[in-house]
């Protein structure tokens, strides 16, 4: 049979076949061509880990075959050619070069390529004139600067590669962007200087992504010198470009940023008007009470309600200014501050009875009474008065119902306490208030209610809630009820009447727990709450014996390197003892060098060398 008729039988026959058999083969076939694509994925991505790890002959042999099966696949190009030149292996790569230009011999970027391949074989001259003339020839393309730039970087043409920079931005004055590259640039640099310059001229020209340059600007990793030099060059821009008001807020930042605090404040100030209307001064004002810096943080807040009575941030800065006095009042002791909080609430409450956060202002009140007054009836009362007129704002209204719940357990009251937290229903504060329903069965050691409650708990918001280590902590002091049944309600006394912030009372009752001879489990836990504690009221002497009770009881030998370092610290920071607080550190190390205080031992046993070598021998 002749060919031509062996290829009509073979063509007949193909044509008999049915249609589901050639659609069989045809998926048959694209399957084969996804997994082999996956296949040539999975090489690629190895190549270009050998890359990253600097192994060049490795990505090279896989680079190649990958290339071979799929001319011009500029992924595979870009790689292999980065593997060449690494190794300079220079012959390959000028034919890779042309093997791909021949694709698109009209891309620049094959000769800046090729200027990466006349730099590697040594040609540093010949590199830039052909860089320079592709930028001249191609200068209508922003692209083609950043590329020859990405080049000489890569080939540490630093000065370079900032004058084609320059070049691009002076040939394209509207590509802002390219002062951003530059800028960034000096930054990896580390010549903050110049990312300075270069970013205050990216403000200049775009003032839409003022946002972009001061966050660089903020990331500066400088310190010391570094941050004088910088501030007196940010105060000369500022000085300048006095009617830019996004180089203002750069300054202003700065100076926030390294703490030159009444600077920023001087520049926020001026930077407010009635388009900002209280905004830059509000923000300030909050980042200087979270440093807790609660004077400056007034004093932005009180510029607020004299210059912005239409401020959306109005009533906002009076809750701020007020929380403020209260942080000072608690810091000092001083009734003057508390004082002046209530006066604040009150004028408040006077002038604008019916704006919407006049309920957050009287929870603030109440906090006052309730933390620094200690009156917790008049709490109790403004925090229910707060849940009946602000019934229909659900989030006002269950925080008002959780802060006279927790009172009314401080005031003693745990009937009316459960009651209350029973009120609550939203789906953010249920899973608190069912917590405290369960630690008021606690108290009350109705064990199995409480039990019943974190399993709600548990239900409801799985082992990922915040409140679930808590809830857990006291489902694991319930297993001691058995063999330890007056110890855990002495314990559980001892909770309440710290929650009560009664801590002498506190700490008698930790010592009535010890006293019944609790099980190893339970009796550690009492020993070291009762140090910590017996600490927190200057007691040392005490504390230390209820750690050196730890050490002398050979059942709890798993808790040594904890009682030793509780010891320690109460030596160190109560008795002011550098000597004998070393000597312990330096016990916990000998003889528990793994433990996981290990590491904060050691750490202040440098500090005690480096500030007391003379007692060191």
């Amino acid at each position: 049979m002749s060919r031509l008729h062996q290829f009509i039988l073979l063509c007949l026959i193909a044509c008999c076949l049915p249609l589901e058999t050639v659609q069989a083969q045809a998926g048959n076939n694209k399957r084969v061509d996804a997994r082999q694509r996956s296949i040539e994925q999975q090489q690629f991505r190895l190549a270009q880990r050998y890359i990253r790890s600097r192994d060049y002959e490795n990505a090279v042999r896989i680079l190649e075959p990958l290339y071979n099966r799929t001319p011009g696949n500029d992924r595979y190009y870009r790689e292999l050619l980065k593997a060449y030149l690494q190794l300079s292996m220079l012959e390959p790569a000028e034919k890779l070069i042309n093997l791909q230009k021949a694709k698109d011999p009209d891309n620049p970027q094959f000769k800046i390529d090729y200027g990466n391949l006349l730099y590697k074989s040594g040609d540093k001259a010949e590199a830039l004139t052909l860089w320079n003339s592709v930028a001249d020839e191609h200068g209508q393309r922003v692209q083609v600067f950043r590329s020859i730039a990405a080049a000489m970087i890569n080939n540490r043409l630093f000065d370079e590669a900032i004058r084609i920079y320059r070049k691009g931005y002076d040939q394209h004055p509207q590509e802002h962007s390219l002062l951003r590259d530059l800028a960034n640039f000096h930054t990896r640099r580390l010549e903050f200087s110049q990312g300075l310059s270069a970013y205050v001229e990216y403000i200049r020209k775009s003032p839409a992504n003022h946002h972009y340059a001061i966050r660089q600007v903020l990331a500066f990793r400088i310190e010391g010198e570094q941050v004088t030099t910088l501030q007196t060059e940010i105060d000369k821009y500022a000085e300048t470009y006095k009617t830019i008001s996004e180089i203002q807020l750069l300054a202003a930042k700065f100076h926030q940023k390294h703490q030159f605090y009444q600077q920023a404040l001087a520049i926020y100030n001026e930077l407010e008007n009635s388009g900002s209307n209280g905004k830059y001064l509000f923000e300030f004002g909050r980042a200087m009470q979270g440093d807790q810096q609660y004077e400056l943080a007034i004093e932005a807040y009180q510029q607020i309600t004299i210059r912005f009575p239409n401020s959306p941030h109005l009533l906002q800065a009076y809750i701020g200014a007020a929380s403020c006095n209260l942080e000072m009042a608690n810091q000092t002791r001083d009734q003057q501050f508390a004082r002046q909080a209530l006066d604040m609430i009150t004028s408040v409450r006077e002038k604008y009875p019916k704006h919407h956060q006049i309920g957050n202002l009287s929870i603030l009140e109440g906090d006052i009474y309730r933390e620094f007054f200690f009156d917790l009836d008049k709490a109790i009362g403004i925090y229910l008065d707060v849940a009946g007129k602000h019934r229909k704002v659900k989030k006002l209204r269950n925080t008002a119902y959780m802060k006279a719940g927790k009172s009314f357990i401080m005031r003693g009251d745990l009937g009316n306490a459960a009651k209350t937290f029973k009120k609550i229903s939203s789906k953010e504060e249920k899973p608190d208030a069912l917590f405290h329903l369960a630690k008021i069965s606690y108290y009350q050691a109705e064990y199995d209610s409480v039990l019943t409650q974190i399993n709600t708990i548990i239900q409801q918001e799985g082992l990922s809630s915040t409140i679930i280590n808590d809830a857990l902590e006291i489902q694991t002091l319930i297993g001691h009820r058995e063999k330890a049944a007056e110890a855990l309600k002495l314990y559980a006394k001892a909770d309440w009447l710290l929650f009560q912030q009664k801590k002498p009372q506190a700490l008698t009752q930790l010592r009535s727990a010890l006293a019944t001879a609790p099980p190893a489990g339970f009796r550690i836990r009492i020993l070291l709450d009762a140090s910590r504690l017996s600490s927190e009221l200057d007691l040392p002497q005490e504390a230390i014996e209820f750690c050196q009770r730890i050490l002398d009881d050979s059942d709890l030998n798993l808790y040594a390197s904890e009682a030793i370092y509780q010891m320690a610290l109460i030596v160190d920071t109560k008795l002011d003892d550098p000597a004998r607080a070393f000597t312990l550190y330096d016990r916990l190390l000998q003889a528990y060098p793994d433990s996981q205080f290990a590491n904060l031992a050691r750490t202040r046993l440098k500090e005690i060398r480096n500030n007391h070598p003379d007692l060191i021998q």
